[in-house]
């Protein structure tokens, strides 16, 4: 990168994730337009063009989801395709690109009213492309493969086809056990790998599913105390002992879910 090219994009990188922290709209304001300038000056066969793009998708995403505005869901994507331009294949950036535009085509999807398969389908030709690139032992893998496992959940749910549901979990197993890259990512990988195993369970009453779903799920409870995503993870939890109970389980179960689920609400309130 150019000396002017750097600051502008580590510039705006700082301000993406000064924003993470403290979800002030001018400070997510000021980071999309700081990556639109470094965009506006990275030439288009510049090797960093996609990695610059694909940071403006990321920051159009994170100001949709805090403020649910859908052109910055349309911008993500307008610029995602960009960058998948970009990015050629054998590029170190092209799986990260292509997970992250992805996604954005898969929130897109999800959003919509009307389904559009064609976004799911781009979303799961990009997510799974990447999560073919992932290296489990490699720093950053996880998240291409979570990303993939998720695609195929949203898939399941349209489909309701055993083998969507089993690849997602195949990918969401496989997330976990590649390095996190942080707290978060380990505990959201703990907590989606979870939710997968009670999505079969429910729809295939496979008892084991329910065990495997109650595992996760209590890690993740763990793993999170004193994380903002702990009232998620106690949520879960009480819902699989509430299946337990249901599936004639003692008692015990049924007052654990209660306990649990009145704690869930009380830190959620809390966090508000």
């Amino acid at each position: 990168m150019s000396e002017d090219l750097a600051s502008l994009y580590n510039g705006a990188v700082r301000l993406l994730n000064d924003f993470q922290h403290h979800r002030d709209r001018r400070i997510i304001d000021q980071a999309v337009a700081s990556f639109h300038m470094a965009a506006d000056v990275t030439p288009a066969d510049h090797a960093d063009r996609g990695m610059v793009l694909s940071a403006l998708v990321a920051a159009h995403m994170a100001r949709f989801e805090s403020f649910g505005e859908t052109a910055d869901m349309d911008q993500a994507i307008h610029w995602g395709s960009k960058a998948v331009e970009a990015t050629p294949i054998g590029d170190d950036n092209r799986p990260g690109v292509l997970s992250n535009v992805g996604m954005a085509y898969l929130t897109r999807y999800q959003y919509q009213r009307i389904e559009n398969s064609a976004d799911l389908d781009q979303a799961l030709r990009y997510c799974t492309e990447a999560a073919q690139w992932a290296d489990t032992g490699q720093w950053g893998a996880g998240k291409l493969l979570a990303n993939a496992g998720l695609a195929y959940r949203v898939k399941f749910e349209s489909t309701q086809d055993r083998a969507d549901i089993d690849e997602s979990i195949r990918y969401l197993e496989a997330a976990r056990q590649a390095p996190p890259v942080d707290e978060t990512e380990f505990i959201r990988n703990l907590g989606n790998l979870a939710g997968a195993y009670h999505i079969r369970y429910i729809r295939f009453r496979g008892r084991a599913d329910l065990d495997k779903a109650s595992e996760y799920w209590q890690q993740a409870e763990h793993a999170s105390t004193g994380h903002p995503d702990h009232a998620a993870m106690l949520s879960g939890l009480a819902l699989a002992y509430r299946m337990r109970h249901e599936q004639g389980g003692p008692d015990v179960d049924l007052d654990e879910a209660i306990r649990l689920s009145v704690q869930a609400v009380r830190e959620a309130d809390d966090d508000a």
